[in-house]
């Protein structure tokens, strides 16, 4: 069974969908800088070629995001920008 998992994975890294890493982490190859995204259960997007140690501290500052609750205000600041620069 893990074996078809990853196989459809694969599949999926393939066409730029992103894969499932862990509780509410994904693995994009369409994406070349991590994000958070998603108001009532936010998730973590992260490029796929990110090094364990530079994933570590990439989670590490997603995560701060989401307990501060930023992504709350991130829709209010491009929403702001639309309207003045506009």
């Amino acid at each position: 069974m893990r074996l078809h998992l990853n196989k459809l994975a694969a599949a999926a890294a393939a066409a730029g969908k992103p894969v499932p890493d862990g509780e509410g982490i994904y693995l994009c190859d369409a994406i070349t800088s991590p994000f958070v995204f998603g108001i009532v259960k936010p998730k973590i997007y992260l490029p796929f070629d990110l090094d364990e140690e530079e994933r570590q501290w990439v989670l590490l500052h997603e995560r701060s995001h989401i307990i501060r609750r930023d992504f709350l205000l991130k829709p209010l600041f491009w929403l702001e920008r639309s309207c003045c620069t506009g």
